[in-house]
């Protein structure tokens, strides 16, 4: 592996993992025992200005991922913890290839790294989930990306569900 690019629409996603790569985030994560004892540490990391931190809360402990989410003891059931080992893996990986971290449309990203030895994994919002809360702002044009998928020097990984819709592009 020569790079690595993370990128991802979702500005505070990326503010996530730049403060994973950078910040040393996941060994500074405040630890709780309950739903109710993370409650009162979500209430406070706006206040200390901690967007990663909120973030992962969000995505993690809520239904929804975003702000205003309800937490659910059953989020924090499902092994809540094992999550924070997965990021500090990434983290590990994001420094030792000294990663680039791009918080762009996945189209200028192919056009910034597009060559014959690049491996391209998109991951764009599941056809039923166009709707979903975390992507109420970004409709995702699903031919478009077909599109430059033909086009492009390089491999990709695609990521998508298996409908009708999709299989019929």
């Amino acid at each position: 592996v020569d790079e690595v690019i993370l990128n991802d629409i979702n500005s505070d996603l990326m503010t996530f993992w730049n403060d994973v790569f950078t910040n040393n985030i996941v060994n500074k994560y405040p630890k709780f025992n309950s739903v109710e004892e993370a409650k009162n540490i979500y209430n406070l990391l706006p206040k200390f200005g901690k967007k990663g931190w909120e973030t992962l809360f969000q995505n993690r402990l809520g239904w929804s991922g975003r702000e205003n989410t309800t937490f659910s003891i059953t989020r924090y059931e499902l092994k809540y913890y094992d999550c924070l080992e997965r990021v500090k893996l990434c983290e590990y990986l994001l420094n030792k290839y000294n990663a680039i971290l791009e918080n762009k449309n996945y189209f200028e990203i192919i056009k910034i790294y597009d060559d014959k030895n690049t491996v391209f994994y998109l991951d764009p919002p599941y056809y039923i989930a166009n709707i979903s809360a975390m992507y109420k702002h970004y409709k995702f044009d699903y031919k478009e990306l077909l599109y430059y998928l033909k086009n492009i020097k390089g491999k990709f990984i695609l990521s998508l569900n298996n409908c009708e819709y999709i299989k019929n592009l």
